[in-house]
């Protein structure tokens, strides 16, 4: 038995019992885990944790459950919910997330790149742009993309180039036409299609996006 001190955020969360929530977790240390958070549901309860925010997690580990002893927020950014487009965007990063990341796998990377998107929607990037770079980028850091691989024009294979180059914010900081938007946004999804086994209710959001 022990505690652990993490940070991270919630990927799901579903009810469970009269007034307790399982949350599944991306952490920093400990990648994907998923505990129990007792009486969440509870007005005014100390457990209650947000979408959209990096929290300092605090939890116990019994051994064959881990329970939730205390939450605190850290950085917000629910400011993506007043948005529908940049809502359904961020919608998609914690369903790809949680659809292909396993239990115990290092997710540190994943966690940067998850709070840089959601950082970029928050301050108003366009959601399209957000989405394309946050979506490959995740997906060469799980292996699904060769830039060499994908039926792009020369506008759009630069701006692939260029994305898969550069790491942070500056991945994200590029200026683009509609058009080379649009090819990127059709890449991504066409490699979700190919390399995700299961369909992400959120991108039927986005069919407008």
């Amino acid at each position: 038995m022990a505690i652990i001190k993490d940070i991270g955020v919630i990927l799901r969360e579903y009810e469970t019992g009269e007034s307790s929530k399982r949350l599944v977790l991306l952490t920093d240390a400990h990648g994907k885990i998923v505990v129990h958070s007792r009486g969440a549901r509870k007005t005014g309860s100390k457990l209650s944790a947000n979408l959209f925010c990096c929290h300092e997690f605090i939890i116990f580990d019994g051994g064959s459950f881990l329970s939730l002893n205390q939450v605190t927020p850290m950085h917000s950014f629910a400011v993506v919910a007043d948005d529908f487009d940049a809502y359904c965007a961020a919608c998609s990063f914690l369903e790809i997330i949680d659809k292909v990341m396993l239990p115990n796998m290092e997710a540190s990377a994943v966690l940067r790149l998850l709070l840089r998107a959601l950082a970029e929607l928050a301050a108003k990037r366009p959601p399209n742009q957000v989405f394309a770079v946050f979506m490959l980028k995740f997906l060469q850091k799980e292996g699904f993309v060769a830039a060499d691989a994908l039926p792009l024009g020369a506008d759009a294979a630069d701006a692939l180039n260029y994305i898969l180059e550069n790491d942070g914010k500056h991945a994200f900081a590029f200026n683009a036409s509609k058009d080379v938007l649009d090819a990127l946004n059709a890449a991504a999804r066409t490699l979700i299609e190919t390399n995700v086994d299961t369909q992400l209710k959120s991108l039927t959001l986005m069919e407008g996006l």
